[in-house]
Protein backbone atom coordinates (compact mmCIF):
# COMPACT_ATOMS: atom_id res chain seq x y z
CA UNK A 1 0.00 0.00 0.00
CA UNK A 2 1.31 3.42 -0.99
CA UNK A 3 1.12 6.12 1.68
CA UNK A 4 1.29 9.78 0.82
CA UNK A 5 3.35 12.14 2.90
CA UNK A 6 1.48 15.21 4.06
CA UNK A 7 2.23 18.40 2.18
CA UNK A 8 3.21 20.16 5.40
CA UNK A 9 2.14 23.03 7.59
CA UNK A 10 3.62 25.71 5.31
CA UNK A 11 1.53 24.47 2.42
CA UNK A 12 -1.60 24.27 4.60
CA UNK A 13 -1.16 27.91 5.67
CA UNK A 14 -0.54 28.88 2.05
CA UNK A 15 -3.66 27.01 0.93
CA UNK A 16 -5.73 28.81 3.58
CA UNK A 17 -4.32 32.14 2.41
CA UNK A 18 -5.14 31.31 -1.22
CA UNK A 19 -8.65 30.26 -0.21
CA UNK A 20 -9.35 33.50 1.64
CA UNK A 21 -7.88 35.63 -1.16
CA UNK A 22 -9.97 33.82 -3.77
CA UNK A 23 -13.08 34.14 -1.63
CA UNK A 24 -12.49 37.89 -1.73
CA UNK A 25 -11.95 37.69 -5.51
CA UNK A 26 -15.29 35.93 -5.96
CA UNK A 27 -17.05 38.51 -3.81
CA UNK A 28 -15.50 41.38 -5.78
CA UNK A 29 -16.23 39.86 -9.21
CA UNK A 30 -19.92 39.50 -8.42
CA UNK A 31 -20.39 42.14 -5.72
CA UNK A 32 -19.09 45.17 -7.62
CA UNK A 33 -21.51 44.75 -10.55
CA UNK A 34 -24.36 44.17 -8.08
CA UNK A 35 -23.42 47.39 -6.26
CA UNK A 36 -23.20 49.19 -9.58
CA UNK A 37 -26.83 48.45 -10.37
CA UNK A 38 -27.77 50.70 -7.46
CA UNK A 39 -25.55 53.49 -8.81
CA UNK A 40 -26.38 53.50 -12.53
CA UNK A 41 -28.87 52.05 -14.96
CA UNK A 42 -26.42 52.40 -17.86
CA UNK A 43 -25.71 49.00 -19.41
CA UNK A 44 -22.52 50.44 -20.92
CA UNK A 45 -21.17 51.47 -17.52
CA UNK A 46 -22.12 48.12 -15.97
CA UNK A 47 -20.38 46.39 -18.88
CA UNK A 48 -17.34 48.63 -18.43
CA UNK A 49 -17.18 47.63 -14.77
CA UNK A 50 -17.49 43.95 -15.59
CA UNK A 51 -14.70 44.29 -18.14
CA UNK A 52 -12.58 46.22 -15.64
CA UNK A 53 -12.61 43.20 -13.32
CA UNK A 54 -10.91 41.04 -16.00
CA UNK A 55 -8.86 43.66 -17.87
CA UNK A 56 -5.81 43.44 -15.58
CA UNK A 57 -5.34 39.75 -16.45
CA UNK A 58 -5.28 40.63 -20.14
CA UNK A 59 -2.93 43.59 -19.76
CA UNK A 60 -0.68 42.50 -16.90
CA UNK A 61 -0.75 38.69 -16.88
CA UNK A 62 2.43 38.12 -18.88
CA UNK A 63 4.47 41.07 -17.53
CA UNK A 64 3.45 40.23 -13.96
CA UNK A 65 4.57 36.64 -14.52
CA UNK A 66 8.00 37.90 -15.55
CA UNK A 67 8.24 40.09 -12.45
CA UNK A 68 7.01 37.36 -10.12
CA UNK A 69 9.70 35.03 -11.49
CA UNK A 70 12.37 37.61 -10.65
CA UNK A 71 11.06 38.92 -7.34
CA UNK A 72 10.71 37.26 -3.95
CA UNK A 73 7.36 35.50 -4.36
CA UNK A 74 6.38 35.60 -0.71
CA UNK A 75 7.04 39.34 -0.42
CA UNK A 76 5.28 39.99 -3.73
CA UNK A 77 2.21 38.13 -2.52
CA UNK A 78 2.19 39.91 0.82
CA UNK A 79 2.54 43.31 -0.88
CA UNK A 80 -0.27 42.49 -3.33
CA UNK A 81 -2.57 41.31 -0.53
CA UNK A 82 -1.76 44.38 1.57
CA UNK A 83 -2.51 46.67 -1.38
CA UNK A 84 -5.76 44.80 -1.92
CA UNK A 85 -6.76 45.32 1.72
CA UNK A 86 -5.97 49.02 1.38
CA UNK A 87 -8.13 49.27 -1.75
CA UNK A 88 -11.05 47.59 -0.05
CA UNK A 89 -10.62 49.84 2.99
CA UNK A 90 -10.64 52.92 0.74
CA UNK A 91 -13.75 51.67 -1.06
CA UNK A 92 -15.44 51.12 2.30
CA UNK A 93 -14.49 54.65 3.43
CA UNK A 94 -15.82 56.17 0.20
CA UNK A 95 -19.02 54.19 0.63
CA UNK A 96 -19.48 55.27 4.25
CA UNK A 97 -18.89 58.90 3.18
CA UNK A 98 -21.74 58.41 0.69
CA UNK A 99 -19.40 59.34 -2.19
CA UNK A 100 -19.52 55.99 -3.98
CA UNK A 101 -19.94 56.21 -7.75
CA UNK A 102 -19.66 53.87 -10.70
CA UNK A 103 -16.29 55.47 -11.46
CA UNK A 104 -15.01 54.57 -7.98
CA UNK A 105 -16.15 51.00 -8.58
CA UNK A 106 -14.43 50.86 -11.98
CA UNK A 107 -11.18 52.28 -10.60
CA UNK A 108 -11.31 49.85 -7.68
CA UNK A 109 -11.99 46.93 -10.03
CA UNK A 110 -8.94 47.72 -12.17
CA UNK A 111 -6.62 48.33 -9.21
CA UNK A 112 -7.90 45.28 -7.35
CA UNK A 113 -7.47 43.21 -10.51
CA UNK A 114 -3.81 44.24 -10.74
CA UNK A 115 -3.25 43.06 -7.16
CA UNK A 116 -5.09 39.84 -7.99
CA UNK A 117 -2.77 39.12 -10.91
CA UNK A 118 0.34 39.50 -8.78
CA UNK A 119 -1.10 37.67 -5.75
CA UNK A 120 -2.37 34.70 -7.76
CA UNK A 121 0.78 34.30 -9.84
CA UNK A 122 2.99 34.55 -6.76
CA UNK A 123 0.82 32.01 -4.93
CA UNK A 124 1.17 29.50 -7.74
CA UNK A 125 4.90 30.12 -8.11
CA UNK A 126 5.48 29.50 -4.39
CA UNK A 127 4.35 25.87 -4.48
CA UNK A 128 7.74 24.30 -5.29
CA UNK A 129 9.28 26.13 -2.33
CA UNK A 130 6.57 24.88 0.02
CA UNK A 131 6.45 21.18 -0.87
CA UNK A 132 9.08 18.73 -1.95
CA UNK A 133 10.04 18.77 -5.60
CA UNK A 134 8.73 15.23 -5.92
CA UNK A 135 6.43 15.13 -8.93
CA UNK A 136 3.60 13.47 -7.02
CA UNK A 137 3.77 16.05 -4.21
CA UNK A 138 3.78 18.93 -6.69
CA UNK A 139 0.83 17.43 -8.54
CA UNK A 140 -1.18 17.02 -5.32
CA UNK A 141 -0.30 20.55 -4.16
CA UNK A 142 -1.26 22.08 -7.50
CA UNK A 143 -4.51 20.13 -7.58
CA UNK A 144 -5.41 21.18 -4.04
CA UNK A 145 -4.61 24.80 -4.75
CA UNK A 146 -6.68 24.80 -7.95
CA UNK A 147 -9.61 23.16 -6.17
CA UNK A 148 -9.35 25.69 -3.34
CA UNK A 149 -9.34 28.57 -5.83
CA UNK A 150 -12.36 27.27 -7.75
CA UNK A 151 -14.44 26.43 -4.68
CA UNK A 152 -13.82 29.68 -2.82
CA UNK A 153 -13.95 31.97 -5.86
CA UNK A 154 -16.90 30.56 -7.78
CA UNK A 155 -18.96 28.43 -5.46
CA UNK A 156 -18.62 30.41 -2.24
CA UNK A 157 -17.68 33.94 -3.34
CA UNK A 158 -20.55 34.54 -5.74
CA UNK A 159 -23.43 33.64 -3.38
CA UNK A 160 -21.69 35.39 -0.50
CA UNK A 161 -21.42 38.55 -2.63
CA UNK A 162 -25.16 38.45 -3.27
CA UNK A 163 -25.87 38.00 0.42
CA UNK A 164 -23.52 40.84 1.41
CA UNK A 165 -25.00 43.24 -1.14
CA UNK A 166 -28.50 42.33 0.03
CA UNK A 167 -27.57 42.91 3.66
CA UNK A 168 -25.72 46.14 2.84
Amino acid sequence: MHTREPLGRSFAVHQLSVGLANLADGIIQIGLPLLAIGLTRSPARIGLLTGAVWLPWLLFGVPAGVFVDRWDRRKTRIAALAARAGLLGALFAVSIADALSIWWLIATAVAYGVTEVFADLAAQAQIPALVSRDAAALQRANARLLATEQITNSFLGAPLAGALVTLG
